[in-house]
This record gives structure tokens, sequence and C-alpha cells, in this order.
């Protein structure tokens, strides 16, 4: 992995919502191929500040981090806003993360200097879950924020 980055590549900068009945729906697309327009740029830093705001807002965050770049994104500003003392990133730790993930999530969390807490779950032992549908992600959060 590269100092201070984490693994991810430009394609996979895409959010979905997962509502409470398991629909989700996309609300953010990348950048096109050409890396956007200068007005691109404008909208990105302002999304960026009030982010940052947001974040000062609440003093102390918990981050629910999972190793990929939308989470990481999220820590690292958290990080950099509000100190190490004040962010911690909580990881699920379960057979449906291999090893080698958790691995570079520990990683990332270390380069940046904040704290991570590892929490065992069992969203393996969910039928939503493992019936792969398309919906698998809500059973999985369910999961993670009970």
């Amino acid at each position: 992995m590269d100092k201070g980055l984490t693994p991810c590549h430009p394609e996979s900068l895409s959010s979905t919502y997962v509502d409470d009945k398991g629909e989700g729906s996309q609300i953010l697309r990348p950048a096109g191929k050409d890396g956007g327009t200068q007005n691109d740029r404008g909208r990105t830093n302002h999304k960026l500040e009030f982010l940052r705001e947001i974040l000062r807002s609440y003093k102390r965050v918990l981050v629910a981090f999972s190793g990929g770049c939308d989470s990481a994104f999220v820590l690292k500003v958290s990080r950099d806003v509000l100190g190490k003392k004040n962010v911690l990133a909580v990881i699920a730790k379960s057979p449906s993360l291999p090893e080698s993930e958790l691995d570079e999530a520990r990683e990332f969390v270390r380069e940046i200097d904040s704290e991570l807490l590892e929490i065992e779950t069992r969203e393996i032992e969910n039928p939503g879950y493992t019936a792969n549908s398309t919906n698998r992600c809500y059973f999985c959060k369910s999961e993670l924020y009970s």
C-alpha cells in the first residue's frame, strides 16, 4: 500500500445509499475521464470545506471504517480536523472481510496516526446476507450498527 493512501480506483468512488428497507440508489458519481472542469473542482473544494465545518461542530466522532476509499477519506479528514484524541475508527472483523484487507485497513490507520477499534460481527449468520441479493448491504449494515 502506498504511504498515506488507501487502495482504490477512480471508478470505485461512487456511493450507494441503502435505506431501511434494503433498497439502494446511486447518490454520487465519479467525475468524467477528463478529470472534470474547474467548476467541478470548485464544487469539490466547497463540499470538502462543508464536511470540515460539520466535523468541527461534532467535536468528537466515531467513523464506521470499512477500509474502503469512502470511509478512509472521512477518517482522514476527521483526523486532520479534530485530532487523534477526538476520532475513533471502528471496523468489523468478520469472515466477510479478508485478513489481507483488514491488515491494509490497520496500516492506513497507523499511517494517519489514528485509533482503531475492531469489533467481531456475525453478518454471515444472517440468511438475508448470505443470500447475496442486491440488498445484502442492508443486512450487513444492520449487523454493524446494532
